[in-house]
Parts: C-alpha cells; structure tokens; sequence
C-alpha cells in the first residue's frame, strides 16, 4: 500500500492536483460570507429565487416584474442550489466558483495536451493570480458560465479539427456548449464562437464546402435549436413578445450600438479592462505578441488561441457599452499564449527586471491604496487595519525581484513562481477575507439593522435590488411625494428609503430621519425615513 499511494499520485498528475487544490481554495474560501448587495448580484440571486417559488421555469422576475436582462441557464443552476443548500449567499455563488473551476482545470488540459504539462501549469496560475477572475467566479451573475461553455467550445472544436474531424463526439460537444451558451447569455455565445472558427479556418486556407460539411454546421444548427429554442418560443408566448422584444433589441443590440446605463468610454477601454484584469502577467503582453505573432505563422494551435483572443477583444472594442467582465472570455486563451512565452524565458533564464519592477510598483500601490480608502472612506474608518494583509504581495516580489538583481545566474523560474504565488495568495485575502468585511458594510445591511424585517418597505426615486433578497419581499417603489403620501396614509408604519438628493422633494412632509449610509466607493447617501402624519 505504501508503494501504491505515490504511483497512484504520479499516475493522477501532480501539478493537476494542485491546480484543483488552489482552485478550491480560490473560488470557494469563504464562498458565502460576503453578502448579496452588488447590483448585478442581487437582481440574479433574487430572480432565480421567485422562479423556484413561483415554480415558473419560463418567465424570469424580478421584483415580480419581467426581468429581460438574461436568459435563464444561472437561474435553474441558483435554483438548484438553492435547493440543496437553502437560499442564501453560497447557493447564489455555488455554480458561478464550479465554472470557475473547471474554466482553470479545462485551461490546464487543453494547454497540457498541444503543448506540454509546465505551460498548462502555468497557464493556470496565470488564471488564478487574475484576481478579476477570482472574483467574478465568486459571484452570482452569468458570464462565468458564459466563458466556461465559450471556452469548452472552442476547446473541442479544435480538437475535432486536430483529429481531422474523425472525433464526431466532440464537435457534438461544440454544438451543445453554443446552444447552452444561448441559453446563459444570448446571441453572443454563438456569434463569438463561430466567427473565430470561421476566421481561424481562412487563416488555414480551408474555408470551403467540404470543411463546412465535415464541421457539419447544419446538424449543429438543429442541435442549436433543439437546446435553446424550446424556451425563447415559451417565453415570447408567455408575454406576448414583450422578453423577446426587449432582450434582443435592448439587451443586445441597443447595448452593442449605443452605451447603456453610462458604461461607455473611449475605444480601447476593454483592452485596458484585460491589461488590468490580467495582472501580474499582463506585464509581459507587448513582448510576448512579437513572439507570439512570428510562432503563429508556424504553429496551429497558436494561431488558433491568438485568433481567438484577437476575435474577443476586437468584437468588445466595438461594442458600445463597454464593462470589465465583457471581454473575459478571452482571459482562458490569453493565459495560455502568456504561459507559452513565460515558459520560453524561464527555459532561457531570460532577465525580467524591469517587468519585476512595475509587478513590485502595482503591488505597492495596493496596500498603500488601501491605506488611504481606510483614511478617508467613512464606510472604510471601521476597518483601520484592512490593509495589513497585503503588505504580503509587495514583500513576495521583493524577494522575486532580488532574485533578479543579486543571483548570479537570474533565477527567472523562481521569480515568476514567486509573483504568481504572490496574487495568488493575496487574491485569497482579498476574496475571502477584504470583500466580505467591506461589503458587510453596504447600507443595506446597516439600515435592515434598525428593523430587522420592516412591514412594508418603499423605496423613493432610487433602488437597491439588494433589499429584495435580504428581506426576501417585494419592495414598494414610488416616483412622486404625492404617491408616497398616498401610500403611506394606508401604510403608516411602512418604512421609507431614498437618497440625499432627493430629500429635498419631501422638506415640506412629515417625515423624520433614522439614518444615514453612504455607499460603498460611492458618493450617494442612503436615508432612512419614518412617517410622522
């Protein structure tokens, strides 16, 4: 038996192993300690809990209200969930850190299988060190399953390519993944996908018939259609048109051609989202691509990721309405060429001095950052110390950096092990331990805090979603003083939030004030009112 064990361990792939392990430790430590209050978080978490009250698989709301936002593959997962662990935080999280997951490990495999195990390993440390990544996997909102089954796709069509489409399985594997992926986002998750093995079989010089036939684009179409359309039908029948008018044509295509709800910016603003989303080792892009570009000449499989980024990045530059998480679904790829040029260097024992350099600035400028938001953020002075922790990340490439600038021969492998270790592990502290005490902070929690569950709660020209799922209750919303008096004459005891700028509309009202909070990283201030007729 004593032998056995450690045959078993090689056998299962060390450096998998730890994958998993860190991926565990990254997307679930302390899953659900941070509470459900970011807009996109609430509104997701609470409208997959009316569909698994109302038992209603078909019509998504919220508020019980039509909610056209998405499509509802995240609201069976959270409902799902919900029903194995109740309703709470972790539940809403649960599915979102699975994909997260298997985003890593699949990451680790594809790179493993077309280029070697050292490049899948660091491909996934390259993942996990993206602390956007860890936190986007750690909330309740749609885009993690969007770039797992984007990426599965895209993974299994090349395969099928690389096997000189005898491996039917897999192409049956891509079709299910786009007809799912319809179901988690939209349109997106075909467009994206097709268009990049598309432009990737020109690059080939084998866009024609006979590869049409062979990918078999018109059984995927049906396979498509079997997956996703059964639902869009029900839910276009079920309100008259009204999901179906709105998701597309507002959802969709007013948000690609005009930007929606002021997430705007100029051009090149989603390649700034990458470069900071994909830090520490977006620091070596620029001298990664000279190399990339001339090994994509050559190499097939790096033309093929280099196309795939290049596709996603370019389809979210264009777009209008421009947010950090729309181009993540390039993160998966782009990790992989990243992984690919490190392990050149690190072959070379090339120096990377001065990239250690601006790593070690970013890093201090964390804690020091930090520092001064406990200073001068009145929802932050409750949290003097917050910024200690992170005083690790600057002091881990400090000593990568001494590698760097003492060791006779560059120790470049420890170095880069060392600033990815660095992120990664600040990354924990900051997932499980920075964003919970922070956002335990957010003035929904405080004003529940004076009555824990308030007869009527109504809201005054603004709104938290967060109050739905907290309070698990619709929450009146009123736009006039006239409405409000109205409303309250039948509900006196019904609680009253609205924020400073607006309290000037009810001066001349009976109204007294039991509290203040300001918002988390914002400059509104939520008031809580009390009827005084």
């Amino acid at each position: 038996m004593g032998n056995y064990l450690p045959k078993l361990f090689v056998a299962a792939d060390r450096r998998l192993l730890i994958v998993i392990v860190l991926c565990a430790i990254t997307f679930f430590l302390n899953l659900g300690k941070a509470p459900i209050y970011i807009l996109d978080e609430a509104k997701n978490a609470q409208c997959a809990r009316e569909m698994l009250q109302k038992h209603n698989w078909v019509v998504p709301t919220f508020n019980q209200t039509l909610r056209t936002d998405k499509p509802p593959l995240h609201y069976f997962f959270m409902s799902a969930a919900y029903t194995i662990f109740g309703v709470n935080p972790f539940a809403a999280r649960f599915f979102s850190a699975i994909c997260g997951l298997l985003i890593v490990v699949l990451t680790y495999r594809f790179a493993a299988k077309h280029i070697n195990k050292q490049v899948g390993f660091i491909s996934a440390l390259i993942l996990l060190g993206s602390w956007q990544t860890g936190l986007e996997m750690r909330m309740a909102v749609p885009d993690p399953y969007l770039i797992l089954l984007m990426m599965l796709a895209l993974y299994k069509a090349y395969d099928f390519y690389n096997s000189s489409y005898t491996k039917t399985s897999r192409i049956i594997i891509f079709y299910i993944c786009l007809g799912l992926g319809m179901l988690s986002k939209g349109p997106v998750a075909i467009l994206l996908p097709l268009l990049i093995i598309l432009i990737f079989l020109a690059a080939q010089k084998q866009l024609n018939i006979k590869t049409f036939a062979q990918f078999k684009f018109g059984y995927g179409l049906l396979i498509i259609a079997a997956i996703s359309l059964p639902w869009y039908f029900l839910v276009h029948q079920q309100t008259h048109g009204e999901w179906t008018r709105e998701f597309f044509f507002t959802q969709n295509l007013r948000r690609f051609v005009h930007p929606k709800e002021g997430h705007g910016g100029f051009f090149f603003v989603p390649l700034l989202f990458v470069l900071i989303g994909m830090l520490p080792t977006s620091v070596f892009i620029v001298q990664a691509c000279r190399q990339i570009y001339h090994k994509a000449k050559t190499n097939t499989f790096i033309r093929f990721l280099s196309i795939s980024v290049l596709v996603i990045a370019v389809f979210f530059v264009v777009s209008r309405t421009k947010l950090p998480n729309y181009p993540m679904p390039c993160y998966p790829f782009l990790s992989i060429l990243l992984g690919y040029y490190l392990q050149q260097i690190i072959n070379a024992n090339q120096a990377i001095k001065w990239q250690t350099i601006v790593i070690l600035v970013i890093g201090l400028a964390v804690p020091v950052a930090l520092f001064i938001l406990t200073k001068t953020d009145p929802t932050l002075k409750t949290l003097p110390t917050l910024w200690i922790p992170f005083l690790l990340l600057p002091l881990g490439i400090v000593v990568a950096l001494y590698y760097q600038l003492t060791a006779k021969r560059y120790k470049t492998r420890a170095s880069i092990f060392l600033v990815l270790a660095s992120f990664i592990v600040t990354g924990w502290i900051l997932h499980a331990y920075a964003y919970p005490k922070v956002y335990n902070q957010n003035p929904v929690n405080r004003i529940l805090q004076l009555q824990q569950r308030p007869q009527q709660l109504v809201s005054y020209r603004m709104y938290n979603a967060a109050f739905n799922f907290q309070l698990n209750q619709p929450v009146v919303r009123i736009e006039s003083p006239d409405s409000l008096i109205q409303y309250l004459n039948a509900h006196p005891k019904a609680q009253i939030v609205t924020r400073e700028k607006y309290l000037h509309e009810l001066d001349s009202l009976p109204f007294s004030v039991r509290g203040a909070y300001k918002d988390i990283f914002e400059a509104h201030t939520n008031y809580v009112l009390r009827y005084k007729p």
